[in-house]
C-alpha cells in the first residue's frame, strides 16, 4: 500500500486529471472502488490498510483488496504511458532513449494493424535516433523488426545493410557491457582509503588496453566514456597521477563534444575525479575549485552531493582552509543523507577529529569504538588510522596513563586485519596494504615502550631518541616510496612522519631552553 500511495502522490495535476478522465470513460460500477481508493490515498497516504479493507470489503484481511490495488496501479501506469513524454527526462541521452522506445511501440502498433509503410517509417526513425545517440540495444530492437518485415515484403534485396547494422549494434552492446564490467571491478577497489597491490595494477593496465581496443573498434561514445573513466580510476589507484589527469582531460573533451553521453551527473563525477587527482598532485587550491564545481551539478540532498562534500573536505583540509572545512562538516551533519549508513557518520567524525587535531583543539576530539564486525570487514586501514590519530591526540594532551591500552588496541586491530603474526609483519613487511601503518605502529611502540624513563623524568616522550634509533623506519615514511607512499585521502590526513619530526623539534627547543635556565 505504501508504494501505491507514493505513486499516487508523485502524480502532478495534469496526470490526476487524466486519470479521472480515464475513469469517466469506463463503466461507473466497474471502476467505482478503484476511483474511491485513489481519492482516499490521495487525501491520506498514511491510511491503514486493514481499515481500508474493512471499509471496502467488510473484513480486515480481504484478498480482494490486493486485486484492487493491482488494478489501480495498472490504471495509473496506463495513464502515465498515454501522457509519456521524452521532455520529462533531464539529459539528451535519456530523452532520446525515451523517444526511441515510444517510436518502437508506435511503429509496432501500426505494423500489427497492417499499416506497413507507416509502421516501417516509425521504426526507421527509432533506428536513426538510437544510432545518433549511441543506444545499440534500442537500435538492435528497431533494426530487427525492420529486417523481419522488409524480408517479408522485399525478399533478400537491400538486407545486407541491416545484417551489418545488427552485427555492429551487437558488437557495440557487447563492448559497452564489458566496459561497464571492467569499470565496476576496478572501481570496487576505489573504496575509502583503499590501497592497491601491485599485482592488481597489471590487471588494471590489461583492462585499460582492452577498452582502448574496443573504443578504436566501435568509436562508440559510450565505450569511450567507460574507457576514459576506467583509465582515470585505474591510473589513480596505481599512483600514475599524470596519466590519470591526461585521461580526465580527454574525457572532459568527449563529454563536451558528445551529447549522447553528457549528463550533469557524469560531468560532476568527472570533476570530483579531477579534484582527487589534484589533491594527489598537491594542487590543493585547484582541487577545492573542482570540488565546488562538481557539487553544483548534483541535486540538493542527494547521495552524490554528500559524497562530493567529502572530497571537498579533503581538498579544503590539505589547502589549510580550516574555517571553511569546519563549516562544511556542520553542513554535512545537517544533510538529509548523513545518517544513511553508520560508516558515513564515522567518516565525517574522522574528518572532524583530523580538523580538531590540525587546529590543536585536542580536548574536543571524540573517538567512538568500532564493533568487531566493522573491524573484520575493514581491510583499508581506516580503523587503524583512527586509532593512530587517537594515540597522537593523547600524546598531545599528555594523558599518558591510557596510551599503553590504546597501543595494545591498535596492535589487536592490525592483527585482526591479517592472518600473519605481528612480529613477522614488522620484520618482513608482509601485507602491502598495511605497510605504512605497520611502520607507524613500530615507531609508536618504540616511542611509548622504550621511553618510559624519559617520561618519568621529563613528562614527555623522547621523540629525538626515537628518530635517532628508528631512523630507518622514519625514512620509509618520509621518502614514501612504493607501498610506503603517503596517501592524502587515506587513513593518515595528519602525516605521521611530519608530526613526529615536529615533536622532536619542539623537544629540542624545550631542552635548549632548559639548559639555558640551568646554565
Amino acid at each position: 500500500m505504501k508504494d501505491l500511495a507514493k505513486l499516487i502522490k508523485s502524480l502532478n495535476r495534469v496526470e490526476v486529471s487524466a486519470l479521472r478522465h480515464f475513469y469517466v470513460k469506463k463503466t461507473r460500477k466497474k471502476v467505482a472502488k478503484r476511483l474511491k481508493l485513489f481519492n482516499l490515498l490521495r487525501k491520506n497516504p498514511q491510511a491503514n490498510e486493514e481499515k481500508i479493507s474493512k471499509v471496502f470489503f467488510g473484513a480486515i484481511h480481504d484478498t480482494r483488496l490486493d486485486v484492487l490495488k493491482y488494478q489501480l496501479i495498472h490504471d495509473v501506469l496506463d495513464t502515465l504511458l498515454i501522457n509519456y513524454s521524452s521532455s520529462k527526462y533531464k539529459t539528451p541521452y535519456l530523452q532520446a532513449s525515451a523517444e526511441c522506445r515510444k517510436l518502437i511501440l508506435q511503429g509496432d502498433i501500426l505494423l500489427k494493424r497492417g499499416f506497413l509503410t507507416l509502421g516501417l517509417e516509425f521504426m526507421e526513425k527509432a533506428s536513426l535516433k538510437a544510432q545518433e545517440f549511441d543506444i545499440p540495444l534500442l537500435q538492435l530492437q528497431a533494426d530487427e523488426i525492420l529486417f523481419n518485415h522488409k524480408l517479408a515484403r522485399d525478399g533478400e534485396s537491400h538486407l545486407k545493410d541491416y545484417f551489418i547494422k545488427i552485427k555492429d549494434s551487437l558488437e557495440k552492446a557487447r563492448c559497452i557491457f564489458l566496459a561497464q564490467e571492467y569499470l565496476a571491478e576496478i572501481d570496487s577497489q576505489n573504496a575509502f582509503h583503499s590501497n592497491v597491490r601491485n599485482r592488481f595494477c597489471k590487471k588494471i593496465y590489461d583492462s585499460i588496453g582492452e577498452l582502448n581496443t574496443f573504443y578504436l573498434l566501435t568509436r562508440s561514445p559510450n565505450v569511450g566514456y567507460y574507457f576514459y573513466y576506467t583509465s582515470i580510476v585505474g591510473y589513480r589507484l596505481c599512483k600514475e597521477y599524470l596519466k590519470a589527469k591526461s585521461a580526465a582531460e580527454l574525457l572532459f573533451a568527449l563529454l563536451q563534444k558528445e551529447k549522447a553521453i553528457y549528463s550533469e551527473i557524469r560531468m560532476g563525477m568527472l570533476l570530483l575525479q579531477k579534484s582527487t587527482i589534484a589533491i594527489h598532485l598537491k594542487e590543493y587550491t585547484r582541487a577545492v575549485e573542482l570540488s565546488k564545481e562538481g557539487i553544483s551539478l548534483f541535486n540538493k540532498d542527494s547521495f552524490n552531493e554528500l559524497r562530493a562534500m567529502e572530497i571537498l573536505f579533503e581538498a579544503l583540509f590539505h589547502a589549510k582552509q580550516y574555517g571553511e572545512a569546519e563549516r562544511l562538516i556542520q553542513a554535512a551533519q545537517k544533510h538529509s543523507r548523513y545518517n544513511y549508513s553508520r560508516f558515513s557518520e564515522k567518516k565525517w567524525n574522522f574528518y572532524r577529529n583530523n580538523l580538531l587535531f590540525a587546529t590543536r583543539r585536542y580536548e574536543e576530539m571524540n573517538f567512538d569504538r568500532p564493533t568487531i564486525d566493522e573491524l573484520m570487514k575493514d581491510k583499508s586501514g581506516f580503523y587503524p588510522g583512527c586509532k593512530i590519530l587517537e594515540i597522537m591526540s593523547f600524546i598531545e594532551r599528555k594523558e599518558f596513563n591510557q596510551i599503553d591500552d590504546k597501543l595494545f588496541a591498535l596492535e589487536k586491530i592490525l592483527l585482526r586485519q591479517s592472518d600473519i603474526p605481528m612480529n613477522k609483519i614488522i620484520q618482513n613487511g608482509y601485507n602491502p596494504d598495511l605497510k605504512r601503518i605497520i611502520v607507524i605502529f613500530n615507531l609508536l611502540k618504540f616511542l611509548i615502550n622504550k621511553n618510559y624513563n624519559a617520561l618519568q623524568l621529563k613528562s614527555h616522550y623522547d621523540f629525538i631518541r626515537t628518530l635517532e634509533e628508528r631512523n630507518q623506519f622514519f625514512n620509509l615514511l618520509k621518502n614514501g616510496q612504493d607501498d610506503y607512499e603517503w596517501n592524502p585521502i587515506g587513513y593518515e590526513y595528519i602525516r605521521f612522519d611530519e608530526w613526529l619530526k615536529q615533536k622532536a623539534e619542539e623537544q629540542g627547543v624545550e631542552e635548549k631552553k632548559g639548559m639555558q635556565v640551568n646554565g
